[in-house]
């Protein structure tokens, strides 16, 4: 068959990529229904390979990371910067196996993603029936929906770094002040709703304005990041640990129980881990 979308099936997708929260799946999601087709994946560049970072539906078990170049459509479509189509994908050298046995895959499409003008990835759309043919009206707008998404990827991973350099701590990289106060306020809406107990525990290091001025404030930072890790390593996975300022810290402890998981029992080993032969108050 010949892939000739209608107008109808253009603007459903661009109300998908409008709508959509999540730029990435968004993408995937607009080009099947645009296309016409039964699967999309983006392949994003991360550490010199490529990763699935989102798809239509949930990705196929395939290769978590593949390289630029020969070997899967993604990495030839990255690698020559240009759009791979093949027609029948059964018996071709850039095929995952396990995607055309688990998808029952026959034609695949992947085209490139730059940002900046550097590769950036790449979305590989598929079909379970042979297409034969794109016209030129669906590959340009094959191109356009993919240097719009490259562009909202960028920003939304932009405002998350932002955000995070806001909530974050630059030296434990626990949270913040601000950070505390969101996950303080979701851990008492959740204790609310479900009836359990939520515990609150200030702490700090002892004498550690001594500290800096024997040892000197670089030191006195190491100490801290080593406290913070020593001390993150002790709490449960639910539980937060956050910097308050200086040499103060904060642990939330929800749905706090009995024995071991009470909160003076998490606390306490949260005091005795305190390393370099330092302690701490709660």
């Amino acid at each position: 068959m010949q892939i000739s979308p209608t107008p109808s099936d253009l603007a459903a997708a661009t109300a998908i990529l409008r709508s959509g929260t999540d730029p990435r799946q968004s993408l995937c999601r607009a080009l099947v229904r645009f296309l016409g087709a039964d699967a999309a994946t983006l392949w994003e560049l991360r550490g010199g390979a490529l990763e699935v970072t989102a798809g239509s539906d949930a990705p196929p078990s395939i290769s978590p990371r593949v390289p630029v170049g020969p070997g899967s459509f993604a990495g030839r479509a990255v690698a020559d910067a240009a759009r791979v189509f093949v027609v029948d994908a059964r018996e071709h050298p850039d095929v995952h196996p396990q995607a055309v046995d688990q998808l029952g895959l026959r034609s695949v499409l992947a085209e490139p993603l730059q940002a900046q003008g550097a590769p950036a990835g790449a979305v590989v759309i598929a079909w379970r029936t042979a297409v034969t043919a794109i016209d030129p009206f669906s590959s340009g707008v094959i191109s356009l929906m993919a240097g719009q998404a490259a562009m909202a990827i960028g920003r939304a991973d932009l405002a998350a770094r932002l955000e995070h350099q806001a909530l974050t701590d630059p030296l434990t990289d626990l949270p913040n002040r601000r950070g505390l106060a969101r996950d303080l306020d979701r851990e008492m809406a959740r204790a609310a709703r479900r009836g359990s107990a939520l515990a609150f525990a200030l702490m700090d290091l002892d004498r550690f304005k001594a500290y800096n001025d024997e040892y000197g404030h670089p030191a006195g930072d190491r100490l801290l990041v080593r406290a913070a890790r020593a001390w993150r390593a002790a709490i449960r996975a639910q539980d937060v640990l956050a910097r308050w300022g200086g040499e103060e810290f904060v642990v939330l402890l929800p749905d706090c129980g009995t024995g071991a998981a009470s909160p003076l029992a998490i606390v306490e080993r949260v005091r005795r881990a305190t390393p370099d032969g330092q302690t701490a108050s709660v």
